[in-house]
């Protein structure tokens, strides 16, 4: 088990150094546990070439199967253990629902579960879905639900989606939205579910963006707008007690997107109830 683990690490890190580093033993010692598994499996597993190595279709299988196979090991031995299973819940977000939604989420959830540590960290809906799948996390939020294979889901919030410009652009925005032309777009990486919205939306209405600018926060993104750098779609609920920007309604199709709680198929915990009622409540509030 400990080859696996190594073997792993040396996958992510495209380097048995780097490796070694991780986990603070000699260079040495990873090629050897390398070579172990390579003849146990008699098969190169990689790839070496002068900046490093890369999995072999072979290692790739292998990768695959043994990130599995190392999660349901540690929760086996957490079983084994008797300790308190899922203390520790890692959770991605988009970082709009982080910031404006799971504040009062999680805090229900420490009261009913007080016991529970959650590390949320932040990305965009694509990177949250990969890492679930690669079990770098046990849970995420996004927009909308993207349809994988052992991944479950259900709709948690639905948001309303605004344009947002600076005051000068939105006091000459019309219902074509020809003013839109050759302004910048300012989103979150590619793979974030609104920045795919944006970019709908202005194809549909035939616009072109004179460049694409790419932000980290979205503090930075609503401050570029109001000095009349650029446009960008972001839910109300974000935006809405900012000033100096012009908040303006989006044609039905692309005003209400859906966050999904989403987890790996046959890992439910029963804290996730939790958000699952928060989810229903929603729904009522808005029938």
């Amino acid at each position: 088990m400990d080859d696996l683990k190594t073997f792993v690490e040396v996958a992510k890190q495209n380097s048995m150094s780097k490796a070694a580093e991780v986990f603070r033993v000699g260079q040495s010692n990873v090629t050897m546990k390398m070579k172990r598994l390579e003849a146990y499996y008699q098969c190169n597993l990689f790839l070496r070439t002068p900046h490093g190595v890369r999995l072999t279709n072979e290692g790739k299988v292998l990768y695959e199967r043994t990130v599995t196979l190392l999660h349901y090991w540690e929760q086996t031995n957490e079983m084994m253990s008797k300790k308190e299973i899922f203390r520790e819940l890692f959770i991605g977000s988009m970082e709009t629902t982080a910031a404006i939604r799971l504040p009062s989420l999680l805090a229900e959830v420490y009261r009913t579960y007080p016991n529970v540590l959650i590390n949320l960290e932040t990305g965009t809906s694509e990177q949250i879905v990969n890492k679930l799948i690669n079990y770098e996390i046990d849970a995420g939020f996004i927009a909308g639900f993207i349809n994988k294979s052992g991944i479950k889901g259900f709709p948690i919030f639905k948001e309303e989606m605004v344009l947002i410009t600076s005051k000068s652009l939105g006091g000459r925005l019309d219902s074509t939205f020809v003013q839109l032309e050759g302004q910048n777009m300012l989103t979150f990486k590619t793979g974030c579910s609104y920045r795919q919205l944006l970019e709908t939306f202005l194809y549909d209405h035939a616009l072109t963006t004179t460049r694409k600018m790419e932000f980290g926060s979205i503090e930075a993104i609503i401050g570029c707008v109001k000095n009349g750098m650029g446009i960008s779609i972001l839910p109300y609920s974000v935006v809405k007690n900012h000033t100096n920007i012009t908040f303006n309604a989006l044609p039905s199709k692309y005003s209400m997107v859906e966050t999904y709680f989403v987890y790996r198929e046959n890992e439910w915990l029963s804290l996730y109830s939790v958000m699952e009622q928060v989810g229903k409540n929603s729904k009522e509030g808005c029938s």
